[in-house]
């Protein structure tokens, strides 16, 4: 996901980010496509919806859960009301930074060296 690559500007720039429908992703689309943000509706997000305690949710490193609407009222985490859509820039232009810096680096590896190699020898039906 786009903000696994900015993590440091997230924290820096939302108390609680959360993992879905929370202030990040309700910045990077008001940015990208604010006409979808009911902006006179985030209180109302914010109220209904939880707040994301990653350890609590996970168990043996594992997701405990189908969907976000299983943790969350209205299906949403974190308090959208700390979103804009100037933040929404700064995380797109960061993110578009880290994709192209991907981007770049991928293009400077031989093609071998990014496919898979085997890891099980092949094995002929006689093998059976």
């Amino acid at each position: 996901m786009w903000d696994e690559s900015i993590p440091e500007l997230i924290r820096d720039v939302f108390e609680t980010p959360g993992p879905h429908g929370g202030p990040k992703e309700t910045a990077m689309i008001m940015h990208i496509a604010g006409e979808l943000v009911r902006e006179e509706r985030l209180e109302d997000a914010r109220d209904g919806g939880a707040t994301f305690d990653y350890d609590a949710e996970r168990v043996h490193g594992a997701t405990t859960f189908y969907d976000s609407i299983e943790n969350s009222p209205n299906g949403v985490f974190g308090d959208q009301t700390d979103a804009t859509p100037e933040i929404g820039a700064e995380l797109f232009e960061a993110a578009t930074d880290q994709l192209v810096a991907l981007l770049e680096w991928l293009d400077e590896k031989p093609f071998d060296d990014l496919v898979a190699k085997p890891h099980v020898e092949p094995r002929s039906d006689r093998d059976r």
